[in-house]
C-alpha cells in the first residue's frame, strides 16, 4: 500500500512540475498527421489496457470472490463485545 502511496504522490509531482509553465505547451487545434497518430495510439492503449483489466477481473477476482462465498469452512470473526 505504501508504494502505490509513493508512486501516486510522485506521479502527482512529476505532472505539476511538468503543467508548472504551460506557456510551453502547444496551443490550437489538432490538425496535423502527427496529432491524429498520436490520438488513436492512446485510444489503442487505452483499449488494451481495458482488455487486460476485464480480463483479470473475470479471470482471477471473479472466481475467488465466487470460491469465498461457497466457503463452507468461512466463519463470520468472533465478536469483541463483552
Amino acid at each position: 500500500m505504501r508504494s502505490y502511496w509513493f508512486s501516486s504522490v510522485l506521479t502527482t509531482c512529476l505532472f505539476q512540475e511538468m503543467l508548472k509553465d504551460d506557456s510551453k505547451l502547444r496551443h490550437g487545434p489538432k490538425s496535423s498527421y502527427h496529432d491524429r497518430v498520436f490520438e488513436e495510439e492512446i485510444i489503442d492503449l487505452i483499449n488494451i489496457t481495458k482488455g487486460h483489466y476485464e480480463a483479470y477481473v473475470s479471470c482471477i477476482v471473479v472466481p475467488r470472490y465466487l470460491e469465498c462465498l461457497t466457503c463452507s469452512t468461512h466463519t463470520a470473526p468472533p465478536s469483541k463485545m463483552p
